[in-house]
Formats: C-alpha cells, sequence, structure tokens
C-alpha cells in the first residue's frame, strides 16, 4: 500500500464453513515495526426466515386432531421449529396486544395520547383485579435474559432468528413494563397530561397542535375516555371526558340549528358521542333525544358499523325493541364458517387497507351480546382473533376497539339495560390438556396422566 493510500483486500471464504464467525486480522509490516488490528466477521446465512401459522379452534369437548405436517414440507426448510400457543380465554389475547398502544415512539397526535392513557388503565385495572398475572410475566421474562445472551455485535439486526428472538422479548418486557404498578401509574398520567396539553381552548381536540378542534378527533377520544370510565375504576380522566362532552354537545347543537342550511353532522361522529355518553352514564338532554330519533328513522338504511354502534347506543337507553330489531339486521349481513367464525360479507362493513371489518366487527360484537346473542357474538370473536396475527390488530384504533370488545361483558344494571364491564377469566386448577403426536408417536404432553397413551 502506497503512503496515504487506502486499498480493498478481497479474499474468499469456503461454502463449506459451518463456523458463524470469523476472525479477520490484518498486519502491516516495515523494518523493524509492525502495528495491526483484528475483528470478528459474522458469516451471514443467504436463508430467510419463514413463519407459517395454523390456527386452530377448541370450541367443544372432544378430541381435536390438526394435521401439522403442510407447514414443514418444503424440501429447503432447514432448522425446523414449532410454536404451539394456547389460550383458554380470549381475553388474554386482548392483554397482551396492550403493550402495543403504550409506546411512545412516534406518539405525536391526541389520538395515540388517548390510546395510551387506554391502554394503561386497562393494564393497570387488569392487575390490580388479577394479581396473579404479574408471577406469569415474570416467569416470562426469564426468557428475556437469554436473549440478552445472544446479543453479539453484528448479529443483533442481521441475523433472522435473533431478530424473531428481540421481538419476542421486547413484547415480555413490554408487558412486564406494563404490570409495573408504579411505573404504568406514572406513565398513565403523564399520558393523561399530554392529552390535556393537546385540547383546544373551545374544548376539542384538532387532528395536530396548530390545526382547528375537529369533531371527528374529538368523538374518537371521548370514546376511549367513556371506555376507562365504563370498565375501570380509575377516575383521573373523568374530568377531562366531561369537558370534551360538553364540546360535542355544544357541535350537536350548532348542527341542528343548521340543518335547514344543509349543515349536518357525520353519523360516525354523532354515535361515537352518544355511546361514549351511554358508556360514561351521562343522561340524554333535548338534543341528544333528538340525535337519536333522527338516527333510529333512517336505521335500516345506514351502514352496518353504524347500525351496530346505533343498536347499542338504544339497548343503554332502553329501547330493546327497536335495538332487537337492528340486531337481527345486521346478522342477515353475516356468514359463518367452522374454521373462520361469523364475518361480514356485504359491501355495508365499512373496510380499509389495514383494518378491513375490524371496526365493524368490533362494533356489532358490543351491540349484539348486550341483546343476548351470546353464541352469535362467540363466533364473531373467533373471527376477530384469527385477524391478530401478531402483537396486535393492523391499526392503534383497531387494536383498541377489539381490546375493549375482548375484554368487555354486558352486566345488568337496571330495568334489563346492560352496560359493559371488564371481564377477566377466573385462574383455575384445571389444565388445559393437548397431545402432540407423529403417528404413533408422541413428541409432546403436557399431562402426567397422558405418558400412558
Amino acid at each position: 500500500v502506497q503512503p496515504g493510500l487506502t486499498s480493498v483486500v478481497n479474499f474468499t471464504v469456503p461454502s463449506a464453513l459451518t463456523a458463524e464467525v470469523i476472525c479477520c486480522r490484518v498486519v502491516g509490516e516495515s523494518q523493524g515495526f509492525s502495528d495491526g488490528e483484528e475483528h470478528l466477521l459474522p458469516v451471514l446465512s443467504d436463508e430467510a426466515l419463514v413463519e407459517r401459522s395454523l390456527s386452530l379452534t377448541l370450541d367443544k369437548e372432544g378430541v381435536t386432531k390438526v394435521r401439522i405436517d403442510t407447514l414443514l414440507s418444503s424440501p429447503a426448510a432447514r432448522h425446523r421449529s414449532l410454536t404451539l400457543e394456547l389460550t383458554t380465554h380470549p381475553a388474554w389475547a386482548a392483554v397482551a396486544a396492550l403493550p402495543s398502544l403504550t409506546e411512545t415512539d412516534g406518539c405525536l397526535s391526541a389520538v395515540e395520547w388517548a390510546s395510551r392513557y387506554y391502554a394503561l388503565a386497562l393494564g393497570l385495572e387488569t392487575l390490580r383485579r388479577c394479581p396473579a398475572i404479574q408471577e406469569v410475566v415474570t416467569a416470562k421474562s426469564e426468557e428475556v435474559e437469554v436473549w440478552e445472551k445472544l446479543r453479539t455485535e453484528g448479529f443483533r439486526e442481521l441475523n433472522p432468528w435473533l431478530t424473531q428472538a428481540e421481538r419476542a422479548a421486547a413484547q415480555t418486557r413490554g408487558l412486564k413494563n406494563l404490570f409495573n404498578e408504579p411505573l404504568t401509574d406514572a406513565r398513565k398520567a403523564t399520558a393523561l397530561a399530554k392529552l390535556q396539553n393537546y385540547r383546544n381552548a373551545d374544548g376539542g381536540f384538532s387532528w395536530y397542535p396548530g390545526m382547528p378542534s375537529s369533531p371527528h378527533i374529538t368523538s374518537e377520544i371521548a370514546l376511549l375516555l367513556s371506555r376507562v370510565v365504563c370498565l375501570t375504576e380509575q377516575r383521573d380522566g373523568v374530568h377531562l371526558l366531561h369537558q370534551v362532552l360538553d364540546h360535542l354537545q355544544s357541535v350537536v347543537k350548532e348542527s341542528q340549528e343548521r340543518v335547514k342550511a344543509g349543515t349536518y353532522l357525520s353519523d360516525a361522529v354523532a354515535l361515537r358521542y352518544l355511546r361514549a355518553c351511554t358508556l360514561s352514564g351521562r343522561k340524554f338532554e333535548r338534543a341528544e333525544k333528538k340525535l337519536l330519533a333522527d338516527l333510529t328513522e333512517r336505521g335500516a338504511k345506514l351502514p352496518m358499523w353504524e347500525k351496530s354502534v346505533l343498536a347499542g347506543v338504544l339497548q343503554s337507553v332502553g329501547k330493546k325493541d327497536e335495538a332487537l330489531l337492528l340486531g337481527k339486521s345486521i346478522l342477515e349481513h353475516t356468514v359463518v364458517r367452522s374454521d373462520l367464525g361469523r364475518y361480514f360479507d356485504t359491501a355495508r362493513a365499512a373496510r380499509s387497507e389495514k383494518s378491513y371489518c375490524l371496526l365493524t366487527q368490533c362494533a356489532a360484537i358490543d351491540a349484539l351480546q348486550s341483546l343476548g346473542f351470546e353464541k352469535e357474538c362467540e363466533e364473531m370473536r373467533r373471527w376477530l382473533l384469527q385477524a391478530k396475527r401478531a402483537q396486535m390488530w393492523e391499526t392503534s384504533t383497531a387494536t383498541a376497539d377489539a381490546i375493549f370488545t375482548l375484554l368487555a361483558a354486558p352486566v345488568e344494571v337496571k330495568d334489563s339495560v346492560l352496560r359493559p364491564t371488564l371481564s377477566l377469566p377466573e385462574p383455575s386448577d384445571t389444565p388445559l390438556l393437548f397431545t402432540l403426536s407423529q403417528g404413533k408417536k408422541i413428541l409432546v404432553f403436557n399431562a402426567p396422566s397422558q405418558t400412558d397413551t
């Protein structure tokens, strides 16, 4: 190498090399002097990690047989591994999704801060009502220590297996932080303070700071805050909720005065506002009653999401006959399959690129379970769980709706009126038994009584 210049050195590595790391040592020598450096270089595989999933639902007693040989049938597949995840109650799928809403990375809008407050409040309530969950998370967090040992420099981001391990470790850390009561309490207070700072002088919220108040955004936040009041005993957000509902009430009254001028309030905003009122126990005044009457008159022609929310509102205010009629109409637009559950198969169920029919599905479950359609709701929850393939559903709004749907259960409060309340499964001493076999050979079992079968 000439003085003051650099040079590139190429060398070949045998393809049969099985080492994961090679040591590269470079030595420069001159007369009477030498110097060198050495670095560890990772040998990266050209293989890609491919994950295949197969869902199964155990909804009745008996033996359920599932073929898994198709998952590992590719001749090019190496380093095969199989993970079996079981849960005895869909509520735990909702609890596992809570940490995904608590992250602050890129948290710039009021809706994101409201979602964070909502998730932290539900996590805190879950811990207080079911303290045993902390022991489960603590035991699972031991896996994080194993992943920490694998964080060799150069491997963390480039190796697909370690990337998968990092995702699992991050989810476990998120659950551990969520069920740390002092930490979660402090983070919840911060989220609520941030949310209050985003509120405009007129009481509403805008898309982003500096923009005028948006009824759409304000109604979304009102619905999230009302769910916290409904499902938990935490009242730190009640004052803010009342202020937001007061603002929306003024928007409703103003829109009703401008009807003759051709100015109408969005059905979505109106229904979110009415649902937030019923969840928080706020009584309807003249403006709300008129708004509900107008929506009820057009109920048969509304899309599925609007019709579902309207049915829930009508049931909450004691108009069960009208709500039941809408509930039956909703079910007529669904189809059911044994493997997928019940879902909407109509263009009237709102779709989006990321959420598909999730928001409509959640609204329908919320309404139908309050009307006593428990069997149909179980089928719809099955489809909702099928749509969750990672830590959360595709968007924060869909995740928030799904969490509420899976955690809420109707409880009678007065005159056959049902109101959602937080429902967590009771710990059971009865194990969930399973056997994983290949032909007649038993590979895995989780109960000693099965060793002789």
